[in-house]
């Protein structure tokens, strides 16, 4: 499912890139409303929802149930989950860098919604304006998807109590500088361009047993 967005701007100079009539699909909605982990967290929902993950109550740390992606965020976070378990904010982190999440970016670049760089956007301010735009255009907007409501608003919109209260409450820091990692292919699998191997599948006894982790 898409929203649409009824939008023209004029371009103007190097920076007035023109920005008609607009199609985004939940992730790139999501991108724009909240980043990368808000892309992440909408994946985490529909991951739940269908219970082919769960994120425990006291630990709120993600378990793959079933591993089973129909797209390739939701493949990317399967990829993030080792076999003992993440921790959300970790897992959430670990998906908002991967590839498909850099795949919604270029896209959305693509339809100038985001400068090409933090640089750039100093420049492109036509293109932060009209992401700006449809961030306000979809708050004022109303849907009936649930999803999309979570691309949205964030875990307030989340309609499972139990699973909005983990996202709400959830905080995590990482105890050292997590560097970007990259969910690299996985082969064999039924659809290899949507899929994502994890990265370190086994951190030991220290992921197995350390909380922060």
């Amino acid at each position: 499912m898409a929203l649409h967005f009824g939008m023209t701007e004029q371009s103007a100079g190097s920076g007035g890139d023109p920005v008609e009539r607009l199609e985004l699909d939940r992730y790139e909605l999501a991108y724009l409303c909240g980043g990368g982990e808000r892309v992440a967290m909408v994946a985490l929902v529909a991951l739940c929802r269908d219970g082919r993950v769960r994120i425990t109550s006291d630990r709120h740390r993600v378990h793959t149930v079933r591993a089973e992606a129909h797209e390739a965020v939701e493949s990317a976070v399967l990829a993030a989950v080792p076999d003992v378990g993440r921790v959300l904010g970790f897992t959430m982190r670990l998906v908002a860098e991967s590839d498909a999440v850099q795949e919604i970016v270029e896209r959305l670049r693509e339809r100038r919604l985001l400068p090409t760089s933090r640089f750039a956007a100093v420049w492109h301010w036509r293109r932060v304006r009209a992401g700006r735009r449809v961030k306000e255009e979809a708050a004022r907007g109303y849907t009936t998807d649930a999803l999309e409501r979570v691309a949205i608003s964030g875990a307030s919109a989340i309609l499972d109590v139990e699973l909005r209260k983990i996202f709400e409450t959830h905080k995590w820091e990482p105890p050292v500088n997590v560097k970007p990692l990259k969910l690299g292919l996985v082969r064999g699998e039924p659809d290899p361009a949507h899929q994502y191997s994890p990265p370190y599948r086994s951190f030991g006894g220290f992921d197995a047993s350390d909380s922060w982790w």
